[in-house]
């Protein structure tokens, strides 16, 4: 699997988000992000997971995923592995992926967090 990324870009001046590009690393070292990057600010980037789904949807580091009946996390690389994370702790994606669905992202919908399974947490260090 060649790894995968998504790039979401601002404008330069007024900092809005103007783009979100999906590329692989192959991709990248082959310059295609040059002309972006000449253009753009860099807001995020997030890498593939490996992992879809249960609509198929591509997992990326940062997303928020719902699974159960109203259990939310966001996805992050913890301890080698990918995990869900919220206020009740870390849970290995791989065990949830088929189960839930991404939802949106904690960097650009940070309103998906205002969710009880965050209630308690200082978002910026714990989660994000």
């Amino acid at each position: 699997m060649d790894n995968k990324f998504r790039y979401i870009f601002s404008n330069k001046d007024s900092n809005e988000i103007e783009k979100i590009t999906y590329i692989s690393l192959k991709e990248i070292e082959q310059g295609r992000l040059i002309d972006d990057l000449k253009k753009y600010t860099i807001f995020s980037r997030s890498i593939f997971t490996g992992q879809r789904d249960q609509k198929n949807q591509e997992i990326y580091q940062d997303d928020v995923f719902d699974w159960a009946s109203h259990s939310r996390g966001v996805i992050k690389f913890v301890n080698g592995q990918w995990a869900l994370s919220n206020k009740n702790g870390i849970f290995s994606l791989y065990g949830y992926c088929s189960d839930g669905v991404v939802v949106g992202n904690a960097l650009l919908d940070k309103d998906l967090l205002n969710h009880f399974d965050f209630k308690t947490l200082e978002l910026e260090e714990s989660i994000i």
